[in-house]
């Protein structure tokens, strides 16, 4: 598990995060309150890389603020930063520098890449929910499965296929076996009839005689 976040993970997290706001303006030409959430975590993430993780290269390597965000009974209001007016207004400014520049990293990344972002919205609207491998599969590939899992799915297809085929196949032998074990053994025609002797023809003559 992961503790720590770098400058730059954090700049992609942002960047991810406003996405939906710039695919919204990029292929309709407007926006809606569909990314709201997404905005608000992404305001959180800048606020806190200026004022508590001290990445900011123009404010430095300062932590602004209190450590506490609750209000305590006995606690001032006004106590609850520690810096100055001016000093706010700096932090904002910084803030609003920090997401104007990851909006348009965003906007940039998704206007050359249209084509997958068409395709991913169109998957999207097909399957209603994607996995992070699928995505990266469409991004890759173009497809939701990579080569491998089709390979791999092919195979078990035909493997499946053949065990069928070969059931169906032991069901019909099984099936002809007493049949044919049933059936009454043919006279050969070829074969050699007995002769009759003198004594069993006289016999046969006498009792056409008597008849």
């Amino acid at each position: 598990e992961k503790y720590l976040n770098t400058q730059a993970e954090l700049h992609d997290m942002i960047v991810g995060l406003l996405g939906g706001r710039a695919a919204e303006e990029i292929v309709f030409d407007t926006v809606t309150t569909g990314a709201s959430n997404d905005i608000e975590r992404a305001s959180d993430i800048v606020r806190k890389l200026v004022t508590k993780y001290g990445m900011s290269d123009r404010l430095g390597p300062i932590t602004y603020g209190s450590q506490h965000d609750e209000v305590f009974l006995g606690r001032d209001y006004n106590n609850g930063n520690n810096y100055s007016a001016g000093v706010a207004a700096e932090i904002d400014k910084e803030v609003r520098k920090i997401v104007d520049e990851c909006y348009e990293d965003c906007k940039r990344i998704l206007s050359e890449n249209r084509d997958l972002l068409d395709l991913i919205a169109n998957t999207l609207f097909e399957e209603e929910t994607l996995t992070k491998e699928q995505i990266q599969n469409l991004v890759q590939y173009g497809t939701m499965t990579s080569p491998q899992e089709e390979a791999a799915k092919a195979a078990q297809e035909a493997e499946a296929e053949a065990a069928a085929e070969a059931e169906t196949e032991t069901k019909a032998d099984d099936a002809e076996g007493p049949a044919k074990d049933e059936e009454a053994p043919k006279a050969d025609d070829n074969e050699p009839q007995q002769d009759v002797t003198d004594e069993e023809m006289e016999a046969a003559l006498k009792e056409l005689t008597k008849r």
